[in-house]
Parts: structure tokens; sequence; C-alpha cells
């Protein structure tokens, strides 16, 4: 760490043991540990120095790791549970404990049945983290206050809605037309909620480094759909989440003066961008990347663009057997991006699928949800 300092100036304050009282880390799981080898490479952190959370433990004299696992799907997200414990004890920290927050967290209106239905839709598994023996369990109890915002007059919705079970105040539709979706979430904007159209990488960011995006013509946007409704084709475009010097605020926060402050459905925004928000309503794009096929998830790696998880692509993309090992480790990270992308909203979920069968699935999953 001497070295560290003398040849980065920057380093000097904050690189010291115990140099500050507390360390709260958001998302940890997220941070690069490059003594694995899916954290090697440039991820904008130099990883000789070795494993971030590493550092973030030997500079606090507290440290706090908010981590959840199945809020990773890139390669170098690979802090996991056991690398904490391991380099905690490296460092000789005296108290080591874990909290399970598990059934804590707010999201989709409360509705913990709908969140769970989605774990189940994937074949996902709760992994709880290990208690220690001497720690005493600690109770909790969350109450949805008026301020959350519940949604107001359900009845007067779609006719069409596919409200789930128990789940008064949150509300999943499946769209055959994409203009229908983007009409209703419109609809809700009127009344004051805020929105955004959402969709895993199944598109390359063709515009990422182009300055004004928006005035693009629709043949070189990243999403571009030619649509046939009521017999007559339409032409339905968009870019990716704007982000000049990847500066992700104007997806999310819309300020003053932004294209999404004008309007909140004129981009597409990723799992990255939105994981840990949340909006009244979300219109979901499912595209070619995850299929249902028969009876199963089936991933397309050739409609995968992630750049953080390359080297599954390209397994994948060289073994024949769409059910082969490499397309297994492939779907996991594609599916996690899904739950994502499924659990942003707070009010209502609307899906618009391009693909019929996975269409049809989507909708008999939900119904069979439904009240």
């Amino acid at each position: 760490m001497d070295m560290l300092r003398s040849f980065i100036p920057e380093f000097r304050s904050g690189s010291r043991d115990d140099e500050f009282l507390v360390s709260i880390v958001d998302e940890a799981h997220a941070l690069v540990n490059p003594e694995h080898v899916e954290g090697r490479g440039k991820h904008g952190f130099a990883v000789a120095f070795g494993p971030q959370a590493y550092h973030t433990i030997r500079c606090s004299t507290v440290t706090v790791f908010l981590l959840d696992a199945q809020q990773g799907f890139r390669d170098q997200e690979n802090t996991t549970f056991d690398d904490l414990q391991k380099w905690a004890s490296e460092l000789g920290v005296e108290h080591f404990d874990t909290i399970s927050l598990d059934g804590c967290q707010f999201r989709c209106n409360g509705s913990k049945e709908y969140v769970d239905s989605i774990d189940a839709m994937f074949g996902s598994e709760h992994v709880a983290l290990p208690q220690p023996e001497t720690r005493r369990a600690v109770s909790y109890e969350v109450e949805a206050e008026p301020t959350l915002r519940a949604a107001e007059e359900i009845d007067a919705l779609a006719p069409n809605l596919r409200l789930l079970r128990k789940t008064p105040h949150f509300a999943v539709e499946i769209f055959t037309h994409l203009p229908d979706m983007e009409q209703h979430l419109r609809s809700q904007v009127e009344k004051g909620d805020n929105c955004r159209l959402l969709a895993s990488y199944s598109r390359a960011w063709k515009t990422k480094s182009v300055a004004r995006p928006h005035g693009l013509p629709a043949d070189l946007m990243d999403f571009d759909f030619t649509l046939n409704v009521a017999g007559q084709e339409r032409r339905w475009s968009r870019i990716w989440n704007y982000a000049p010097k990847l500066d992700y605020t104007f997806f999310v926060q819309a300020p003053a003066g932004s294209m999404m402050n004008k309007d909140q459905l004129c981009e597409v925004g990723c799992p990255y961008v939105v994981r840990g928000f949340d909006f009244d309503h979300v219109g979901l794009l499912w595209l070619e990347d995850l299929v249902w096929r028969k009876d199963r998830w089936v991933v397309q790696p050739e409609h995968v663009h992630e750049t953080g998880i390359k080297r599954l692509v390209s397994a994948a993309k060289r073994e024949p057997d769409l059910h082969g090992p490499a397309h297994q480790r492939l779907l996991q990270p594609v599916q996690q991006a899904y739950r994502i992308l499924l659990t942003r909203a707070i009010k209502g979920l609307s899906i618009w699928c391009a693909d019929q069968e996975t269409a049809s699935h989507l909708r008999t999953t939900f119904a069979s949800e439904g009240s």
C-alpha cells in the first residue's frame, strides 16, 4: 500500500488501515475480486492491488456489506459471502456477523407472492446465509405506509389485466401489441406516475458513442421493430439509455432538460442501469434472448449482447446442443437479468413478448396466479 500511495497521490487519503469509522457497501456482490479468473481484466479498478472488498474492510473499523447474489449477472461481479468471510479472517476481524434481510425488502408494492412467483418461474431457490450459533434471531416487521403510493382505482385498470392472487395493489399485464403497451404506459404518465421501458441485453448498444442518438433514423436506433397492427405495418424504434460519460442519472432520474424528462418512454433501460431502483410502472420488452420451448427455458446466445458475460456467450455459440452445459451456464445470468427487470415496478408491470410461444407461456404462468 505504501507503493500504491507513492505512485498515485489520490490514494494517499482513504487508503490507510482503519481510516474510516464505518463503510457501507451496497450491491457488494458486484465488487471485483481478481482472486477469481472472472475478476481479471479491465474493469475500471486496478485489479493488481487485489479485491475491492478486501481493501474496504482494511480501511474501515466497521464495514457493512449489503449482498444479494441474485442481483448479480456479470462475470466480474464475483464477490461472494465466502470471500468476505475469508478476508475478514485474514485481516483479524474480531466480529463477523450475518443478518438475513429475507422478506424485508419492499419490492413490487410489497407483493412477496409475486416476487416468489418470479423465482419459481425460473426455478431458482433462495440461498440462506449461515447464521452464527451464538446470534439471537432478529424479528422484523414491515408496515406499508400510505406514502408508498399504493395503486389507486384498481377496478378502473384495463379489463384484460391479470391480477396476482393476494396482491391487490400490483398488476401484471401481457400485451399482444407493443403500441398498446406504450399507450397504456402513457396513460399512467398522464396520471402523474413515473414509467420506464426496460429490456435485457437482447440488442447491441449501437448508439453508445453517438452524441445525439434521439435524432437518428429509425434503422440506426438500437431497437427497431416493424409491427403488424390491425393489418397495417407500423414502425417502432427506440435507443438504449442515453448515458453521456456513462452518467445513467439521465435515464433513472430524468432531470430537467433531459430527453427523458420530456418523454419517459423515449429510451429503453437495461438491467445494469435500473437494478436497485423502482418505478411506478414498467414496460418490459421480452425479446429473443430468452424463450420458452415446449417445457423449459432456452437461451439463444446469438441474441445476447451483454459484454460482461462474453466468455459465456462465446462458449454457448460454439455448442450445437441448445440444452448443453455451455447453454445452461449462460442461461443463469440471462434469467437473472430478467428477474431484475421483472421486479422494478411498484404498481404494475406490462410485458410485450416478441416470441409467440414464450408469450403464451407467460400468459399461462400469470393466469395461474390470477384471482
